[in-house]
This record gives structure tokens, sequence and C-alpha cells, in this order.
């Protein structure tokens, strides 16, 4: 389905390079090995859906899984990097503006993750990717439903946190396994509907401690912040700190 989805909303994107458009024009037009040659050597995670596509439509099913598994972590990268312009800059433009115009990146990167799901086994990939997947999945529907998250400079009351839970992992079986003390930062988005969030870990992944985190974020309950008398989607950083002493 996702295929499907993508390839409609990609047809209808009218600001595309040139290495892009072309690569699209060659695989609609089943000229799947023009294509292949052509986006070959690309990074851009468009470019290396359209190649996976392109590869498995050629029975080139090795291939293709390495193009989509490209696509999906240069996709998220993008936007991880893109995510962190965003808060180090107020000038930057709402999230939501920044987020439109990663739509194609997030669109295939998360088309390329469902692929290579399909295409390998369920073990594929660590609790990390799946983790990632799930954001992209997440993104993906704020950008259809348009719903806007705000720094909390620039809300009149910030969101109001009632319960959060900890972790379900011992701070010795983390720290432990890291030799250290380890912080895992998560920048959380808060819907307006008071109900739903979406935590995107913001430090270096550490295996368990950073996953139970996402999961514990995500649990969290909360009063939404609010705006000219109306409840909207905010952003706040969150730290879960796992310490042995």
């Amino acid at each position: 389905m996702l295929v499907l989805v993508f390839t409609a909303a990609f047809s209808a994107v009218k600001a595309q390079s040139p290495l892009t458009k072309d690569g699209f024009e060659k695989y609609r037009e089943k000229d799947f090995a023009g294509a292949i040659r052509l986006l070959n050597e690309s990074n851009d995670p468009v470019d290396l859906r359209i190649l996976g596509l392109s590869l498995d439509a050629t029975g080139k099913r090795k291939d293709a899984l390495s193009a989509f598994d490209r696509s999906f972590k240069n996709g998220y990268a993008l936007f991880e990097e893109s995510f962190e312009k965003w808060k180090g800059d107020p000038a930057k433009p709402s999230f939501l503006s920044a987020l439109n115009g990663m739509a194609d990146s997030v669109s295939a990167s998360l088309a390329s993750a469902e692929s290579a799901f399909d295409l390998r086994s369920g073990t594929y990939y660590e609790n990390e990717w799946r983790h990632k997947a799930n954001i992209l999945f997440n993104l993906n529907k704020i950008i259809k439903s348009g719903t806007e998250f705000y720094r909390s400079t620039e809300t009149d009351t910030g969101v109001k946190l009632l319960t959060k839970p900890r972790p379900a992992i011992s701070a010795t079986n983390c720290v432990e396994r890291f030799g250290l003390d380890v912080t895992v930062q998560l920048q959380v988005l808060f819907f307006p509907d008071g109900k739903t969030v979406i935590a995107i870990p913001t430090s270096k992944w550490r295996k368990n401690c950073s996953e139970w985190s996402v999961d514990a974020a995500t649990r969290m309950t909360f009063e939404s912040a609010s705006k000219n008398g109306k409840a909207v989607g905010s952003i706040k950083l969150v730290e879960y700190s796992f310490q042995v002493r």
C-alpha cells in the first residue's frame, strides 16, 4: 500500500531535482535499467526509493533491499539534521513548515522501511530502527493532518506533565552495559488532543536504555500547551538519567 501511496504523492510533487525527476520518469515508463543507471550513485532517500523499486522490478532482491535500507536510514538522518537546525534557530519557520519541506524524504524513507521489512524477516532491524520507522510514520501523519507544534517560548502556557513513568529497565542494567552514567535526551511532541505523544531521541542511541526511555515517554500523561485560548501541539525536552551510586 505504501508503494502506491508514495508513488501517487510523489507524482504530484512539482519541485523535483532533475536527477529525481528523470529517474522517476524512467521508472514510470518501466525503463528500470535506465533508472538504475541514473540513480545508482545517489544518496537521496527519494532517489534510493525509486532505485529500490526499479531493482525489485528486475528481480534483484538483494540490491533492492540495500537501496531501501539506505533510503530509510538516509531519510531519517536528513530529518535528524533538519530537526537539530530547527531547534537551534528561533528564526527558523514553524515546525510544520520545516517538516513539510521534508515531506518527500519522509514519505520515501517510510515507504522504504516497509519494503525492507517485507523483503527481510522481522528480525532484520534492531529496536533502534523499529522506533525510528515508527517516528517516520508519525511524522508522515503530522504532515497529512497539518498539526502545528510550537516551541515553549511560542505558547501562552506550556505543556504540563502530569505523570512521567520510569523506563522499564534498571539503572544498574543500563549503566553496566555502557560503563558510565547515562542520560537519554528526547525531544517530545505533545499533541493538542492531550493524549498523543511522539518521543524523538536526540542523544546518542544507547541500546535498551534509549528504547525503554522512548517507550516510557510515550506513556506520559499531560495537559496540552495553549495559545490564544486554544490547545496546541508543543515540543519539550525530556530526559531520563540512569545513575548508580
